[in-house]
């Protein structure tokens, strides 16, 4: 008998997915009738939400529960057993699912290494359509959220699966522990608090506030203020009408800005800035290891503070020196204009024109 039981073992190791049972699909629809300002709030547990707004009076909640089970008529009563509720308390539409125990079924070691008794599993998939102007709160546990066409501020919370969200015409305040998060197209305040997500946001208007522990960060056509505190990861921002505050422990920092100041303090990685310098503040730039490249337009004008410890300091514009050493120089180009500050300790720093 202790020869047999390995050789079953690996027998299911070897089958896999099919000794552990199939998928069996079961549809579900409900639609619901609003009132003059909605607001959706759904909670899942495991499965795939996709909301799209668009111009209707009521909210059509289609959804799909896959379960895993050995057989249909298990299938069946698994199904059965996960709660679609759907409440309505005046605005507020609840969705929220609940898997409930199978109290019946055995416990068995082969029950539960096969798929079936209680530890048959499910999950469910749900594709909403909501009227544009509705609010929208998710949470999603495990799978994806994807989010499109609303006018209501929306707020989302997910642990690893990918969240995206398009053509929002609200503020956002964005959860997500490790998946990545896409933004496109979003009128409003965006709010975001990750662990290890890449982050890429495009064409958005309003303010950015991004607050993550690492993951690559990707912005393009930003119209706003944007800030990012994070411990580590690449941050790469392109047509950017805004301030830009950033503050990071290592990562590779390049940023094209056409309007706003810039400020950027961060320990390990080169920055790499183009500006059109078109701001009354200040701009400050250090960084402990790494390199420096600073470009504006040939006829801006400006006053310089270049410092570093072990590294060249490079100026391929004409600048009219007040002093100067080995490591420092400070000086002005033009008439008036901000203040520049660029301080490394290892690294070269240039100030170039493009």
């Amino acid at each position: 008998m202790k020869r047999i039981l390995p050789y079953l073992l690996g027998l299911v190791l070897f089958f896999g997915i099919d000794a552990a049972g199939k998928t069996f699909s079961f549809e579900y629809q409900k639609i619901v009738e609003v009132p003059e300002k909605p607001e959706l709030i759904i909670n899942n547990s495991a499965g795939d939400i996709k909301i799209t707004g668009a111009p209707v009076e009521t909210i059509t909640i289609n959804a799909i529960k896959h379960v895993r089970a050995a057989e249909q008529d298990e299938a069946e009563e698994v199904a059965e057993h996960i709660e679609i509720k759907v409440t309505q308390d005046r605005g507020k539409i609840s969705i929220k699912t609940n898997f409930l125990k199978l109290k019946s079924r055995s416990e068995s070691f082969w029950s539960k290494l096969f798929g079936s008794g209680e530890d048959s599993f499910g999950s469910v998939d749900f594709d909403i359509t909501v009227p544009q102007r509705c609010k929208l709160s998710v949470d999603n546990s495990s799978g994806t959220i994807a989010i499109s066409g609303v006018s209501g501020d929306v707020t989302a919370t997910g642990v690893s699966d990918k969240m995206t969200l398009q053509d929002i015409y609200g503020d956002l305040v964005l959860n997500m522990m490790t998946g990545d998060v896409t933004l496109t197209s979003i009128t409003g305040r965006a709010d975001i608090t990750t662990g290890g997500s890449n982050i890429d946001f495009t064409s958005i208007t309003g303010a950015v506030d991004i607050h993550s522990t690492s993951g690559i960060k990707k912005g393009l056509y930003i119209s706003g203020p944007v800030t990012i505190s994070q411990t580590s990861g690449a941050v790469d921002i392109a047509y950017l009408n805004g301030d830009l505050q950033l503050r990071s422990t290592s990562g590779k920092v390049t940023v094209g800005q056409e309007e706003g100041t810039i400020s950027i303090q961060t320990h390990t990685g080169d920055v790499e800035i183009k500006t059109e310098l078109f701001s009354d503040k200040d701009f400050y730039v250090s960084t402990t290891t790494g390199s420096i490249i600073f470009s504006l337009p040939e006829t801006t004008s400006g006053k310089v503070r270049i410092e570093t410890s072990s590294g060249q300091i490079i100026t391929k514009l004409p600048v009219s020196i007040e002093s100067v050493t080995q490591n420092k120089l400070t000086g002005s180009f033009g008439s008036g204009g901000p203040q520049i500050t660029l301080i490394t300790e290892s690294g070269d720093i240039t100030v170039t024109e493009y």
